[in-house]
This record gives structure tokens, sequence and C-alpha cells, in this order.
């Protein structure tokens, strides 16, 4: 975008009643106030992705998956400790040239000898699931490959969830079967403290069923979320349900919830003191298409009582329909009754061809009555993907997020990096959004608030009070327009890259949509 001048004089641009509210709620933040952070890392690989976190009171442990630009391509599994501000004190691989060790999902946990544990797969004419141990610098001590039990008829199992077990062992739920010909089933490995297999049971009928995570209960059963449907066997008219079963130790089946249609996963659950559980799931619609048709979800949880009946469900609807918008994680926070559910939100502009994957995070009660909502928005370039893989509270009642940074435009050298980011116990990567600053007439006042000031990589802001959408535009001291962007929606932290800027002092404004009217305007510092 080429600069253009503004007819604004810069004294004119900052009221000196914002400049006061701004003064007196950012600046004046508690130096005591929790860490915050965000980065993007690639390790030193073409491609990298985080997909889970472990928060300890010193460090942050991290697996995920990295590969290489050379052939034969093959994808390795990534172990990495961040300190407490996020900096990189190592990371290391477990890789092969003749096979691949992929850690997808969010198993990493800790173990009682000060290691780590985590479930994967490893692949190379065919798959298995895998089980690694590391020591706390990284160093693999273990690891442990288990085959599909109707091997070698069916060579295809992926593991999608693991939880330990009272007797010090571990159960997995896998993904079974041959996605490419249509039916699946979901399997349950139980292993012991070894890594020894004590039973394999597989469970499903002729629908296409695949597992997503598991819980273990007090008593030691076993409680399985997956989806069950008759996608991949149909081309409209789709059945899709949220499908939750219980088993005993042994691998038993005790009871089955199936969800109305149509319905996404249970991508994550947890288990309340009542016996019921909260799921993180979608609702979905159905979208004619000249072919085959499309189902499309809205976020949503579920609350089962123990009488596996719905006590509520509540939808996060998006910006737009349909939506491409998922659950990923839901976590129990440590303050009484109160919830965490994290996933996706969409922003698309089919007339600019501009879409926008987002991380969104959701805090609400055990009534499901909404707390806040936070979205993380980079603004690097028009088309990209950020996805959360995982989430969890740290010491200090905060949350570390990991997860990836896909660029669609090809434009970055390194289009998919790895993403970790510190918020506080508010959802606040910006110090201080929670604050609502109010107006003589009782209602909101726009504000700007930014972090860090001075910045050097990222500059990251948050524009309260917004009712409407409107748009976002960064001034040089000359009034040249640097920048400008959309904002869609209230709860939206900004993430953007300032590194190619000159040092100097710069303007951010928020101006009304379809007009010049600023509405709000804050100065920074690029150093």
């Amino acid at each position: 975008m080429s600069p253009k001048p503004h007819p604004l004089a810069l004294s004119d641009m900052i009221p000196k009643k914002i400049q006061v509210v701004v003064l007196f709620l950012f600046l004046g933040v508690s130096s005591e106030a929790q860490a915050t952070f965000n980065k993007r890392i690639h390790f030193g690989f073409p491609a990298s992705v985080l997909t889970s976190v472990c928060p300890t009171d010193t460090a942050y442990y991290v697996t995920g998956i990295v590969a290489d630009s050379v052939f034969p391509y093959k994808p390795s599994c990534l172990f990495g400790r961040f300190d407490l501000e996020g900096n990189l004190v190592f990371s290391k691989t477990l890789a092969s040239a003749n096979r691949s060790f992929e850690t997808w999902e969010n198993t990493l946990m800790p173990e009682a000898n000060g290691g780590f544990v985590v479930s994967g797969y490893i692949y190379d004419t065919l798959m298995r699931a895998l089980l690694i141990r590391f020591d706390s610098e990284g160093d693999t001590l273990f690891t442990k490959q288990y085959f599909n039990p109707n091997y070698p008829k069916t060579d295809f199992l992926r593991p999608m969830d693991m939880k330990p077990t009272p007797d010090g062992g571990y159960v997995l739920t896998n993904w079974y079967g041959t996605p490419t010909l249509g039916n699946t089933d979901v399997s349950v490995l139980k292993i012991d403290s070894l890594g020894n297999e004590e039973w394999h049971k597989v469970y499903g009928d002729d629908w296409r069923e695949r597992p997503q995570t598991i819980l273990i209960g007090p008593n030691g059963d076993i409680i399985v979320g997956a989806i069950r449907g008759n996608h991949n066997y149909v081309n409209e008219n789709y059945v899709l349900r949220t499908w939750i079963f219980g088993l005993d130790s042994q691998g038993n089946e005790l009871w089955t919830y199936l969800s109305p249609s149509l319905r996404d996963a249970a991508n994550d659950m947890v288990y309340l003191k009542d016996d019921g559980l909260l799921i993180a799931s979608g609702v979905g619609g159905e979208v004619e298409r000249p072919s085959v048709n499309e189902v499309y979800f809205e976020k949503s949880v579920i609350r089962l009582n123990s009488n596996l009946q719905v006590a509520w469900e509540k939808e996060f609807l998006g910006n737009y329909f349909p939506s491409l918008a998922r659950t990923t994680n839901i976590i129990s926070l440590k303050e009484k009754n109160k919830f965490l559910v994290a996933g996706t939100s969409v922003d698309v502009d089919y007339i600019e061809e501009k879409y926008s994957q987002k991380g969104w995070i959701h805090k609400f009660d055990i009534n499901g009555d909404s707390i806040w909502t936070r979205e993380y928005v980079f603004l690097e370039n028009e088309n990209n993907e950020h996805t959360i893989h995982d989430i969890n509270e740290t010491s200090d009642r905060g949350l570390i997020i990991v997860g990836e940074i896909f660029d669609l435009t090809y434009e970055d050298t390194i289009p998919q990096q790895a993403w970790i980011l510190k918020v506080d116990e508010y959802g606040c990567l910006v110090p201080g959004c929670e604050l609502v600053g109010t107006i003589e007439s009782g209602e909101p006042e726009l504000e700007i608030a930014l972090y860090p000031n001075p910045a050097s990589d990222y500059l990251n802001f948050f524009i309260r009070g917004i009712t409407a959408q409107g748009k976002v535009r960064i001034l040089d001291l000359s009034g040249r327009s640097m920048s400008e962007f959309e904002v869609f929606s209230a709860g939206q932290t900004f993430i953007f890259p300032v590194s190619t800027y000159p040092k100097g002092i710069y303007l951010l404004q928020f101006v009304e949509k379809g007009k010049v009217k600023v509405l709000a305007s804050k100065t920074f510092v690029v150093q």
C-alpha cells in the first residue's frame, strides 16, 4: 500500500481525555502483572508446529513436529524448553532418514522421575502407534511401537489422545481402520508403566468413526470422545454425531451417548465432580454444492449431567456463515467452577478474497454463562491461518498456548512456523485489556492499549470499547499511511510486525467504518 498524506496534524489526532485515561489505565499497570509474550519460531526448519505444552514453575516444555525441505522430507518429533519469558532454552529432534516420527496431539505430560512422555505415530511403509519418553534435557530415553490389532490386514493406527491410569500405566485412543476406503473405527490400547501392551480393543460399527479425546474417571473407568457419521459414504444428507462412550478398566463397554445430528466430534472433555461432562464440540450446517455438499461447524460447548442428558448447549456464532471455526481444547481452571474453551475463529472477505483464521479462547462458568472472549489476530498478511493446538493454565494463573502460524500467501520465506503465546489470567496479551474506561454518560469509551511500547519485533494492541466494525491505520510523524486493516469485532488482540519499520514514533488510529472520523488514537515507538 503506497503512503498517503493525512490532512490532520499529529497534535490534532490525540484527544487529551483519551490521553489521560490511557495514562491512568495502561501506564499505571502494576509491575507485578503477569508476564505475557507472543513468539513465532521455526527451530531452523522450513516447517514447524507446536502441538503440546507442559508448564512447570520454572519452564514451559513443548513437543511438536518439524520437517526439512530436502529429500526425503521426513517429519521429526521435536522436544523443547522455553523459560518463563518465552526464550527458547533448547530444542532437540527425534529423526530418521527412512521414517517419520509425528506427535500431532497434545499428550505431553510429566512423569514421576522428572522426565516426560508423549504419544505419536511412526510411519514408513505402515503406521504404528508410538510412545516416547524424554528426560528433562530432551534426550530420548525410550520408544515403543504398537501395531494395529488387525495387522497385517490393516496397518493404519493413529493415536489421538493419551491419559495416565491409576496403576501407573497409560491408555491411548486410536483412529483405526482404512480411512481411504471409508470405514474407520475407534481402538483403545492399555499399556503398563513400562510400555507393555495389556489389552487392545476396537469399538464401532458400519459408520465412519474417529476418536478425538479420552478421559479417566475417578474409579479408573475410561471415557472416549469421538464422532460417528456417514461422511465418505454419501454426498448429501449427512449424519454426523458427537459419540461418547464409557468403558471399565478392562475395556468393557458401560454406556453410550449420541448427540443429535449435525454435531462435531467431542474434540476435548472435562470431567465434573458430579459425574457430568463438559464437551468442546460444534453445531453444524449442511451447505449444498454442485457435486458434494459440505458441512460447516460453529463452535459449541455441551454440558452432560450424570444421566447423559444435555443440561445446556452453548453455541459461539462466527462473523459469517458458513463457518470454518473449530474447538480444540477445554480445560478446568484453578478458579472454582470456571472453565476455558479454545479453538479458532474465522473472518472471510469473499470480494477481496481474504481469509483469516485466528486463535480464540472463551472463559465461562459451570452454568455456561460467558465471562470473556479473546481472539489473537496476526496482521502480517491478508491470508493466514493461526491454530491453537494446546492450552494450559500456568502457576501464576495465566495461560500458555501453543500452535502454528501458516502464511497462505507464501510471501514469508518460512510460511509455517510454531507459535507460543503467554497471556495473563484475563486472556490479555496486552496487560490491562480486561479494564473498561467510561465517559461521563456511563458508556464505554474507546481506548487503545499497546504492548510493548517501545516495540522492536511485534506491536501488540487491543482496542477497548468497540461496538461496531472499523478500520485501524498506522501513520508516521508526517501523516503518511504506513498500513491499514479492518477490525471485525470486539475482544480482538492484534499482533502487528514492526521489525521492518524505521526507528521512530508512529500513530495508531481506530477510524469509524466507512468514514474518516478518528474514534481513538495512540502513539508508539519502534526502537
